[in-house]
C-alpha cells in the first residue's frame, strides 16, 4: 500500500502513520472478510435448519392427522353415539357430537347421511339438510376407510377427519373439524423453533394470513412480502420482514383441495447470528490490541532510527561551523550505529586535515598546500637548473 507524501513530516510521524495505516487496512479487510463469512455461514445454517423444521413439521401434521383419524374411529364405536344417529333426530344427534366433540377437544362435528347430505353440524347448524361441503373427502373414506384432509371453512382453516358410522355396516359419515388457529401455530412453534404462517392464497393471487406466531406489528409486512416468499421460497428465501431480515420457507399443504395453502416457517437472521456475535467481540477486541501493541512498537522503532538521525543533522550542522570535536553515541550493532561510528570517523579525519593544513600553512604557500593534500605533488623533491636573481639584500 502506498501511503500519500506528507510534505514537511517528521520521519517518526511518518513510520507510524504508516503502520498504523497499514495495520488498520489489513484489520477492516480482515474483519469485514470474517463478518460476511459469518452471515453466510448463519444464513445457510438458519436455512437449513428451516428446512428440517420444515420437515419436522409436515411430519407433526401427519401424525396429528393419524391421531385425529384414530380418535374420531373410536368414538364412532360408542354404542350410544352410533343410537343417537340412528334415530334421526337432529337435536339427539347435535347434543351427542357436542358430547364427543368436547371430549376429544375438536371445533366442530358433523353427521353426513349417506346420500351426502348433512344431518347435523355443531360448526355451523345452519348446514343441516344441505350437501356436504366436502364430498371428496366422503368418496376417499368410501375407498380407504378413513381420511384426513385441510380445507377452508369461512375463511379459517380446518384440518378435517371423516369416518364412517358402522353398525356393523355404514350408516352415516362423521365429519371431525380441528381448526388451524394461532394457537396451533403456537404449539408447532415450540416444536420447529421457528416462526409459523398458514397462508392462503386466492384466485387472484392475494395472500391472506389464516393463522400466524408473528406480532401484530410486523403481519402487515409479512402480507406485503407473501407473494415473493411463496413463488420463490421453496428452498429458502432471505426477505425483509419491517425492517428485519428473516430467512423464510414457504412449503405448500397437502391435500388442500382447489386452494392453495402454505405453510411458512421464518427465523430472524439476528437470531441466527447471535452466536456468532461474541467471535465478532473477540475480533475487535484483538484488533484494538493489536492496534496498540503497532503503534507503541512502530512509536519505539520510529524513535531508535529517528534519534540518532536527529543527532547525525545536528553534529553535521556543529562540524559545518568548524566543531571537529563533536562525537554521536550510538548504542548496538545496527546500520544506525555503523552510520554514526562513520560519521565519527569522518569527523576525526576533518580535524586532522584542517590540522595538518595549519601546519603546512606556516612553512609554504597555501597553494602548494593544497596540491599536497590533493596528492598532486610527490615527495622526494626534484633537480630543476634555476637562476635565482636576490635584491635589496640587507
Amino acid at each position: 500500500m502506498r501511503l500519500p507524501r506528507v510534505h514537511g513530516s517528521r520521519l517518526q510521524d511518518r513510520i507510524v502513520g504508516f503502520f498504523a495505516v497499514l495495520l488498520i487496512a489489513v484489520q477492516l479487510a480482515s474483519f469485514f472478510f470474517i463478518r460476511y463469512a459469518i452471515e453466510q455461514t448463519a444464513q445457510n445454517t438458519l436455512r437449513e435448519e428451516l428446512r428440517v423444521g420444515s420437515r419436522v413439521f409436515q411430519r407433526l401434521l401427519r401424525q396429528n392427522s393419524q391421531q385425529l383419524v384414530e380418535a374420531t374411529s373410536v368414538l364412532t364405536y360408542d354404542f350410544g353415539f352410533r343410537e343417537a344417529i340412528a334415530t334421526r333426530d337432529r337435536e339427539t344427534i347435535l347434543s351427542a357430537l357436542r358430547n364427543h366433540a368436547a371430549r376429544i377437544k375438536a371445533s366442530g362435528m358433523a353427521v353426513v347421511g349417506l346420500d351426502g347430505v348433512v344431518v347435523a353440524d355443531t360448526l355451523a347448524e345452519a348446514n343441516a339438510g344441505t350437501p356436504y361441503a366436502h364430498p371428496d373427502l366422503i368418496e376417499r373414506a368410501a375407498q380407504v376407510g378413513r381420511t384426513s384432509a385441510i380445507r377452508v371453512i369461512q375463511t379459517k382453516p380446518y384440518q378435517i377427519v371423516v369416518v364412517p358410522v358402522l353398525a356393523p355396516l355404514p350408516i352415516a359419515w362423521v365429519s371431525m373439524a380441528y381448526i388451524i388457529d394461532d394457537n396451533t401455530a403456537r404449539d408447532l412453534q415450540q416444536l420447529s423453533s421457528s416462526d409459523v404462517s398458514f397462508v392462503a392464497i386466492g384466485a387472484g393471487g392475494e395472500p391472506d394470513v389464516l393463522a400466524t406466531t408473528v406480532p401484530r406489528s410486523r403481519r402487515e409486512a409479512l402480507l406485503e412480502s407473501m407473494p415473493l416468499i411463496v413463488r420463490d421460497g421453496r428452498d429458502g428465501i432471505a426477505v425483509d420482514v419491517g425492517g428485519e431480515d428473516y430467512e423464510v420457507l414457504a412449503t405448500p399443504l397437502e391435500d388442500a383441495a382447489n386452494m392453495k395453502l402454505y405453510s411458512v416457517l421464518q427465523r430472524a437472521v439476528s437470531v441466527g447470528i447471535a452466536p456468532y456475535r461474541a467471535l465478532q467481540i473477540a475480533l475487535l477486541f484483538i484488533a484494538g490490541v493489536s492496534l496498540g501493541l503497532t503503534f507503541w512498537g512502530a512509536i519505539r522503532i520510529a524513535r531508535r532510527i529517528s534519534k540518532p538521525v536527529t543527532q547525525l543533522a545536528g553534529a553535521a550542522r556543529e562540524i559545518a561551523r568548524g566543531n571537529y570535536g563533536v562525537r554521536v553515541a550510538a548504542g548496538g550493532s545496527d546500520e544506525i550505529a555503523e552510520l554514526a561510528q562513520a560519521f565519527d570517523g569522518m569527523a576525526r579525519g576533518l580535524a586532522e586535515r584542517d590540522n595538518m593544513r595549519d601546519v603546512l600553512g606556516k612553512v609554504a604557500s597555501g597553494e602548494v598546500v593544497a596540491k599536497l593534500l590533493r596528492g598532486e605533488i610527490e615527495l622526494g623533491g626534484q633537480e630543476l637548473d634555476a637562476t635565482v636573481m636576490f635584491t635589496d639584500i640587507r
